[in-house]
């Protein structure tokens, strides 16, 4: 995708195209529970009816300081800017080897060039290598994402992906 020629992005297209093939076999899963999803609706400050509507029970926010939506263990990392500002975002994730026991991933991040140039947008993956030696077994990263000088209603676009790098 070119944000010249598809402003909306990923905005614009949904989810993408599932491989039948490959979805039997993914690799690398994150594993997201109810009660993370709980924790995040209080990290964005749901009151207690809010909640349980959404939740469909009686649950509530956990005691304790609260902490950030961008800690839900999920595949998708978003990031809201304020324009012009600096930012520096944390996306700490777990993931679990679902694939091949003794198997390495690879992290390959690639930006999608908005439109205007002179976007700073630097994204880093710790450890950006992830060694299993068996299955179910569990290794988790933290993407950085730091920048500045995007512009109101501005979006610059990345994927990261997870390459085997034992095949």
């Amino acid at each position: 995708m070119n944000a010249a020629n598809h402003p909306s992005a990923e905005f614009g297209y949904g989810a993408g195209h599932n491989d039948p093939a490959k979805v039997a076999n993914p690799g690398l899963v994150h594993e997201t529970f109810k009660q993370d999803y709980v924790k995040m609706f209080c990290d964005l400050s749901y009151d207690s009816g809010k909640l349980r509507d959404i939740v469909g029970d009686n649950s509530s926010c956990p005691v304790g300081p609260i902490g950030s939506p961008a800690e839900l263990n999920y595949p998708s990392m978003t990031n809201l800017a304020k324009p012009t500002s600096p930012f520096n975002v944390k996306f700490p994730r777990t993931v679990m080897n679902v694939g091949l026991a003794n198997s390495a991933y690879k992290a390959l991040v690639t930006k999608i060039e908005p439109v205007r140039t002179n976007v700073d947008l630097n994204i880093s993956v710790d450890p950006s290598i992830l060694s299993f030696e068996s299955l179910n077994e569990k290794k988790s990263f933290v993407m950085t994402e730091h920048g500045a000088g995007l512009q109101a209603n501005e979006s610059v676009s990345a994927w990261l992906v997870w390459s085997d790098c034992t095949a």
